[in-house]
């Protein structure tokens, strides 16, 4: 089997297409054309060609030296006459007059593939996806698969995910597709059999790193042999594709050809580009004289990024004679370390002017940090710029009636809390136990600081790195993470997700709208809580809480879809400006042979916290100011002036709780049992008799859910979400949370009915309800759109 590198580029194509290449005024390429030859036959190649834009002075130099082994191509730059989209058109085994009336022809695609055609000449449609002027669609693609037989799969410069959909699409191709598509179009596909496509591979190699890894493979014993092969769509594309960092190194490999062609790179005041780019695409042996130099630094150095840059220098020179992608792994991990260390710088510096209220101090701290954003952008834009075509294939599957991939969609939930007391938590870990016992291919994304990790974790969770952690002002029991962000790209991407969806709009709900954003994925997010009505209970400042409400609106305005969990959220989202379009309800679920009432543990339950036998209210959930959980304390002085047996017991933790102790210490029968382990939860619910629950900013309320699974009457507010899951006269009571007498007066209707058959009834109604209507197979349903 004979190999050919299909797609390369030499000094000769001089017109980059990256804007940054322009702004320098760089050379697409500076590949010498011999040195492109030595390295093609030293990675194997059998034949060796080069497909400059629109020049073949590179190509009739190796065949006028190597004549045996080497033919003239050109990717031709040509044009859609009737809006101008751009396609390239690789044409092999030209002479030089066919070159010459392929420039005459390129204007127009139709004039020139006839006249291919017409000269049986090979070629194949480079990049297909790819829309190089921006003008590409889904009509352009119907037209490609009308107008050649032959495409290039394998593309090395191009994502593995867009060259595999691509030529997934043209192996399901049929008679009947393209006789529809000829009907539309009025273009007459031409040779035996145009539905069966023929694929090429070549690296699209610009700067001379990827030559040969890419290729093309053919049963040839020559150059001829080969070029037919093309001709008669018996060709196999194999090797290398290239992911968001192969880009980034290219460029700086072109740009660091440009300042050694300009003589920047040669002058003794060489900067720190210069020296890495050396030690990358130049390497030789380090002389003594800079060895002691580096060990003398070594010995010097006190800065942390000081330390990174010498690092990476050294680790490139010990580094010398290793492939290039361990070298470009090598700076890549160096580049990460290096951006973390300047944001981390920032977060710090901000904290601090913050504290200090140095405004000029925060001002000079943003200017500071854009190192770290020059470091990481390269590798965002670059991955923007190949995930952008993704909706092409999508639609054109949609048009041409193609299924997807056998394979469900892929999901990444981005989460900043997944193991902390809260509904959202409690939630995410249920969901992610059910769906990873399934095989769901639904992944968690998440930070976590090593004592918050569990083995109540599902599995199916990946771990960020994070390069800063504060405590949230109000919120001091909760910690954030600042994840690290060209760590995290380079672990999401490899994931190759279908859909993002967030729950959290905080650092890892921020970095989840980012990789959607810069893999061109849809995104749903989930509002779980309302920080805006908490905000308003919490802080006195309008200018935060104006802020807080922009910010908010603006996050939830960059999702896709809003899914929403209680009616009463729909009309709230539709009011703070969430286009009714984007609002869709998201069914919650609930294990209910975990949450189910267990009559046996009553006496174990009063014996195990020292609590006396009486009527037990119980509260679970986060203990805040939010949660009106002062309210429980004045329904509860009016019952206890009454009654004697009557216990209010407290589960969970919170910024108030120390303040809510304190308030409480007067009363014996109040109880703070602090955190409670999810799995005995269904034990404290079970020896309850009454659910009180105050908040009014709760969008759902599992707690509220988890209580009525098992068995136990619930009080809500007629705010926010948890009044949607009761059964208001039959499994509990929908009060306003101002009216304390009417709270007081429901506890008693509920403590009349302790121990009767109403009683009974009731728990079991509470129970049957939540069993049937809170399953998670209709959760998983909505969620992977199987229901």
């Amino acid at each position: 089997m004979a190999k050919v590198d299909l797609h390369v580029h030499s000094r000769y194509s001089e017109r980059p297409s990256m804007w940054f290449l322009n702004k320098i005024g760089a050379k697409e390429s500076y590949t010498d054309p011999f040195t492109l030859y030595r390295l093609m036959k030293e990675r194997g190649m059998d034949f060796v060609t080069i497909t400059d834009h629109n020049r073949i002075d590179g190509a009739e130099l190796l065949v006028e030296r190597y004549p045996g082994d080497c033919f003239i191509s050109v990717e031709a730059t040509t044009y859609f006459p009737e809006d101008g989209c751009k396609a390239h058109l690789l044409v092999y085994g030209i002479t030089r007059e066919q070159f010459h009336k392929i420039q005459m022809l390129r204007e127009n695609i139709y004039h020139l593939r006839d006249y291919l055609v017409e000269q049986n000449l090979p070629h194949s449609l480079a990049h297909a996806t790819y829309a190089v002027n921006g003008r590409l669609t889904p009509d352009h693609l119907e037209k490609f698969l009308l107008l050649f037989n032959v495409f290039e799969g394998i593309n090395g410069a191009r994502l593995g995910y867009f060259n595999q959909q691509w030529m997934d699409i043209l192996r399901r191709l049929t008679p009947e597709h393209l006789a529809q598509l000829e009907k539309k179009h009025g273009i007459h596909p031409v040779g035996k059999e145009p539905w069966i496509k023929g694929l090429t591979g070549g690296s699209d190699d610009h700067g001379g790193i990827f030559l040969g890894r890419t290729y093309t493979e053919a049963e040839a014993e020559t150059p001829v042999e080969f070029l037919r092969a093309i001709q008669n769509r018996q060709t196999m594309p194999l090797g290398y594709q290239n992911d968001y960092k192969g880009l980034v190194y290219s460029i700086y490999k072109i740009t660091y050809d440009h300042l050694e062609e300009m003589k920047i790179a040669s002058q003794k005041s060489k900067n720190l580009f210069v020296s890495l780019s050396q030690q990358i695409f130049r390497p030789r042996r380090s002389t003594l004289k800079e060895k002691l130099f580096f060990f003398m630094r070594k010995k010097k150095r006190s800065d942390v990024l000081r330390d990174i840059l010498e690092r990476t220098l050294a680790g490139l020179r010990e580094r010398e004679q290793e492939d290039i992608r361990v070298k470009l792994d090598f700076l890549y991990d160096r580049i990460t370390e290096m951006s973390d260390e300047f944001f981390s710088r920032l977060v710090k510096s901000f904290e601090k002017n913050i504290r200090q209220g140095d405004l000029m101090g925060i001002i000079k701290n943003l200017s500071s940090s854009l190192t770290g954003v020059f470091l990481a952008a390269p590798f965002l834009s670059s991955a923007k710029h190949l995930y952008s075509n993704r909706a092409l294939l999508v639609e054109l599957r949609k048009r041409m009636n193609l299924p997807l991939p056998d394979k469900p969609k892929k999901i990444l939930w981005f989460t900043d809390t997944i193991n902390d007391l809260n509904g959202v938590s409690a939630t995410l870990k249920e969901l992610g136990w059910i769906s990873y016992k399934e095989q769901m291919p639904l992944k968690f994304v998440t930070s976590l600081l090593d004592h918050e990790i569990d083995e109540g974790i599902p599995p199916n969770t990946i771990y960020l790195d994070f390069f800063h952690a504060f405590a949230l002002p109000f919120y001091d029991h909760y910690t954030l993470k600042l994840p690290s962000l060209l760590r995290a790209l380079e672990r999401l991407t490899a994931e190759n997700p279908d859909e993002i969806y967030i729950s959290t709009p905080g650092p890892l709900g921020l970095l989840g709208i980012l990789v959607a954003k810069l893999m061109n994925l849809p995104i749903a997010s989930i509002y779980h809580t309302d920080f805006v009505r908490e905000a308003e209970k919490i802080v006195e400042d309008e200018g935060i809480l104006s802020l807080l409400k922009q910010y908010e609106l603006w996050f939830y305005s960059m999702a896709d879809e809003v899914r929403f969990q209680s009616q009463e959220y729909f009309h709230i989202l539709k009011e703070r400006g969430i286009p009714e379009s984007k609002l869709r309800f998201l069914p919650k679920g609930i294990n209910t042979s975990v949450f189910r009432y267990l009559p046996e543990v009553r006496d174990v339950f009063h014996h195990s916290f020292g609590i006396p036998e009486g009527v037990n209210l119980l509260y679970a959930g986060r203990i805040s100011k939010d949660k009106n959980v002062d309210v429980l304390l004045e329904i509860y002085k009016k019952l206890s002036e009454k009654y004697e047996n009557i216990n209010l017991i407290f589960v969970g933790d919170g910024p108030y709780l120390k303040d809510l102790k304190h308030k409480a210490k007067s009363y014996e029968r109040v109880f703070f049992l602090g955190k409670i382990r999810r799995d005995a939860l269904p034990h404290v619910y079970s020896a309850s008799d009454v659910f009180v629950f105050p908040s009014t900013t709760d969008t759902f309320g599992m707690v509220v859910l988890e209580a009525q699974a098992c068995g136990v009457p619930a009080l809500v507010t007629d705010e926010g979400g948890p009044k949607q899951i009761i059964l208001p006269e039959e499994t509990g009571f929908v009060l306003p949370v101002s009216e304390v007498e009417k709270w007081v007066e429901k506890i008693e209707y509920l403590m009349r009915k302790r121990k009767t058959l109403e009683w009974r009834y009731l728990r079991q109604k509470a129970s049957q309800h939540v069993q049937k209507n809170y399953r998670w197979e209709v959760v998983l349903g909505s969620i992977f759109e199987t229901v």
